[in-house]
């Protein structure tokens, strides 16, 4: 109850962020909360062949083919409490996630059914900076259709590349 957001104790939706005590590390909502959108391609086999073995981040990264692939992990507010562990893992579902999506065409980034309201994502910094060929992987486009998506919805005027929030910025700045 402390530390978890789960279905016993959060029915209606995942709470404020840092609401829960956090881990031994130091780190909130690492345990249920929302499911962690992670880069992997789910597969149910994902583990068969690694055990024992230190993997660089491009060996261990396998990214997805399509773009209903991904993995996410963790547990979410939703579910009970033996869900909510990083090796609890659920591949997405971009054509069920999104049934009842309302745009048409249906939005790129718009998931509106369960588990998809459960779904956020975490950033993370390395602590040393990554080869190159890792940064590609990682920071490239990996799916041409929802690159296309973002795309036209950019050429639409609705959206924009670079800093939406430049005040934040320079908060942050001034706070460091």
């Amino acid at each position: 109850d402390q530390y978890a957001a789960f279905a016993d104790n959060c029915p209606d939706g995942a709470p404020k962020v840092g609401s829960k005590k956090p881990n031994p590390f130091g780190l909130h909502d690492m345990h249920g909360s929302v499911w962690e959108w992670t880069l992997d391609h789910y597969a149910s086999d994902s583990y068969s062949g690694r055990q024992g073995k230190t993997l660089s981040v491009s060996e261990a990264l396998v990214m997805p083919k399509e773009k209903s692939s991904r993995c996410v992990r963790g547990g979410g507010w939703q579910d009970p409490p033996e869900r909510l562990r990083s090796a609890a893992r659920l591949g997405s579902d971009d054509k069920v996630w999104k049934d009842a999506d309302p745009n048409v065409p249906k939005s790129p980034w718009w998931f509106t059914d369960d588990p998809a309201r459960m779904v956020g994502m975490r950033l993370v910094r390395s602590a040393k900076p990554l080869p190159q060929e890792d940064l590609k992987k990682i920071w490239g486009v990996d799916n041409n259709e929802i690159n296309e998506d973002v795309l036209f919805r950019l050429e639409e005027g609705r959206g924009a590349i670079g800093i939406s929030v430049p005040e934040l910025l320079q908060d942050f700045k001034r706070k460091k």
